[in-house]
């Protein structure tokens, strides 16, 4: 994630599943019941929820377009 604390998209998509602290800032978005009592927080994904999610995610990656020295530079013209 943004200060590279793991490695891979598995990773994130699991703390995003469990692994969010419950805290009074959190959106609603977080906040689930856990067997309709304790309040909880993450999306509460199954494991092979969250291997479809990454697969599908996966799906969005354009390597092509993330190397294409014409869209490196958002102020540079080229000429056509």
């Amino acid at each position: 994630m943004h200060d590279g604390r793991f490695k891979t998209l598995d990773e994130v998509v699991a703390l995003y599943s469990d692994g969010v602290h419950p805290h009074p800032n959190l959106t609603l978005a977080f906040a689930r019941r856990e067997n309709n009592t304790k309040l909880t927080s993450g999306f509460g994904l199954t494991k092979q929820d969250q291997t479809a999610l990454v697969a599908f995610l996966k799906t969005l990656t354009d390597e092509g377009l993330a190397k294409d020295p014409r869209f490196s530079d958002p102020f540079l013209r080229t000429a056509k």
